[in-house]
């Protein structure tokens, strides 16, 4: 069982919470910036803190998490200290991350034990991350997701023709979340039916998007292991549910489609929203976090089965393979569930299976609200499927 401190974190609740309520109204163009729909909302309402070019610390995710949301400290802490990836000196440049986690580099090691355990203070131990600069960033993107916010630096071409640019997208709204709705509700499993659709057309975005089969967690005994590709969006549909979800009079939770408008297109809390606590990482809540993230899809098209296949972009062949040295004959593919698929070319975008070989695509590079995007891959460390 794991088991977090996270008392570092209460001595700053009573300052923070002063802070927040007398902050001034965050503007829609800011708050536009926002990828995560969530941390948008925080930001809006004033749970969210940040500088004035869009950076947070960990302790303003975790402080944002646990009091704007109500969600339970350890899963708090274990989600801050996750997605805060930059240390100091890649502040306002995020293209080297370093987090502050165990088990993955020397100096996050150092890190986690010296401030998570020990409670240090040390400017070195403080890790960023700018919440108007997300899309784009493979190790802040999600493994699958839908793109509405603005995380659609990896999706098929044309499938954005529609947005013309402007994020959030309403095209992609209606086709993920609107289209999935049943009478205006969304429940769990309407939600999965957005994880099923995006596992066949969705943002491949993320450091996880060409990673198979399972993985496992920092701090998780290694066999508590998730779908590597999709445990990010499943935990995120899920994680809105429990946080916002109204109850049936089956006592089940749902969203409306005007809930989940507020938060995805306009990153506002939902009319009339209270917060509530809940959240758990294993055991002890309604909806713990690893139960989330393993929710299972109901799904015509499997875990693994070849993506964007019916889109100007196939992404595999035929020719199947057991190590990516089996394919070998197609330039820019590796082996991904057992298939030979192909790569992020050089600019970070899906290859295109053509002529029996792997063509960098010729669309023009995506843009969010008239500007380009840069696309910086993943890095300390990196990530499958990046040439």
């Amino acid at each position: 069982m794991i088991i977090l401190c996270g008392v570092w974190a209460h001595a700053l609740g009573a300052r923070v919470q002063q802070k927040v309520e007398s902050q001034e109204a965050v503007p829609d163009s800011v708050i536009d910036r926002n990828l995560c729909p969530v941390l948008a909302a925080l930001q809006r309402h004033g749970a969210l803190k940040t500088d004035n070019d869009g950076n947070a610390e960990i302790n303003d995710i975790f402080l944002a998490l646990h009091l704007g949301l109500k969600i339970e400290k350890n899963l708090s802490a274990f989600q801050a200290f996750g997605i805060t990836a930059f240390p100091p000196e890649q502040k306002n440049k995020e293209e080297v991350r370093e987090r502050c986690i165990p088990g993955v580099t020397p100096r996050g090691n150092k890190c986690f034990q010296e401030r998570f355990v020990g409670g240090s203070t040390a400017a070195e131990h403080k890790r960023f991350i700018n919440v108007q600069t997300m899309t784009g960033k493979q190790v802040l993107e999600h493994g699958i997701s839908t793109g509405v916010r603005g995380g659609h630096s990896n999706m098929p071409p044309g499938m954005t023709d529609a947005c013309r640019g402007k994020f959030p997208c309403e095209a992609l709204f209606r086709k993920f979340f609107l289209n999935n709705a049943r009478n205006g509700r969304m429940y769990m499993e309407d939600m999965m039916k957005m994880v099923c659709l995006a596992r066949q057309i969705g943002d491949r975005g993320g450091e996880h998007s060409y990673r198979e089969g399972v993985m496992s967690q920092p701090l998780f005994p290694p066999e508590l292991t998730v779908v590597s590709s999709e445990w990010q969006m499943k935990g995120a549909m899920t994680a809105m549910l429990a946080a916002f979800g109204r109850r049936d009079s089956k006592n089940k939770l749902y969203m409306t489609t005007s809930d989940l408008r507020a938060l995805m297109m306009e990153g506002r809390y939902p009319d009339g929203w209270v917060a509530r606590e809940h959240g758990c990482l294993i055991e002890g809540c309604e909806m713990p976090a690893l139960t989330r993230w393993r929710t299972p899809v109901q799904c015509d098209v499997p875990e693994g089965a070849p993506f964007w296949k019916d889109t100007r972009c196939p992404t595999s062949g035929k020719k199947m393979c057991r190590k990516s040295s089996d394919c070998a004959g197609i330039a820019g593919s590796f082996c991904m569930d057992g298939r030979c698929t192909c790569q992020r070319g050089r600019d970070g975008r899906q290859m295109c299976f053509k002529r029996r070989t792997c063509l960098a695509q010729t669309s023009p590079m995506v843009r969010l609200n008239g500007k380009s995007v840069k696309i910086f891959k993943a890095n300390n460390p990196g990530a499958p499927g990046n040439l």
